[in-house]
């Protein structure tokens, strides 16, 4: 074996070429990964989008764009990937999470409202009460507006049937539809 005698300089040089294209290795590969991750999240069967949720949260390097992925992931029509994706966003950003959670409590969907309340009983930060605490009162808000309908209704059909009584006291009385 030939021995190279490199001058102090050019050894140290050598170790941050090294080092740099360790660097650079790892860094390729991780986006190659990200992005195989985010299109099987949003392109796969139920199966693929569980596995690549989970793969997510070993992601060395996160951003916006894993975060973005999960969000969609979360108004999935498969409750499996749903809850998945849910707890894929906790562990990688608890603070990510909760916003990207106060969105999706708007969603028509009950069941992807029920596991965002509970996804944020979960996460348990000060954010994540705050909206929990702010979904109560929207929801006892929204309570008491469909029990007062309800009581106006009651009323109004409690006045059609009196008013039905009359006019068949009248009829009965008079053998008449006059007034009525």
């Amino acid at each position: 074996m030939m021995d190279l005698k490199l001058s102090k300089k050019n050894k140290i040089i050598a170790g941050l070429a090294i080092a740099i294209s360790l660097l650079l290795y790892i860094w390729i590969s991780h986006s190659q990964t990200k992005n195989r991750l985010i299109k099987q999240l949003e392109l796969g069967d139920s199966s693929l989008k569980i596995k690549a949720a989970t793969e997510m949260t070993h992601l060395t390097f996160t951003g916006s764009d894993i975060v973005d992925s999960l969000a969609l992931a979360i108004n999935d029509v498969d409750e499996n990937v749903r809850r998945t994706a849910i707890d894929s966003l906790i562990r990688i950003n608890r603070d990510s999470a909760v916003k990207v959670f106060r969105k999706s409590l708007g969603s028509a969907d009950p069941g992807i409202r029920m596991d965002i309340t509970e996804a944020l009983e979960a996460v348990g930060s000060k954010s994540a009460l705050a909206t929990l605490n702010k979904v109560e009162e929207n929801t006892n808000l929204r309570y008491e507006k469909a029990r007062m309908r309800g009581v106006v209704d009651q009323m109004r059909n409690e006045y059609a049937k009196e008013k039905e009584k009359r006019y068949k006291m009248h009829k009965k009385a008079y053998g008449t539809e006059h007034g009525y």
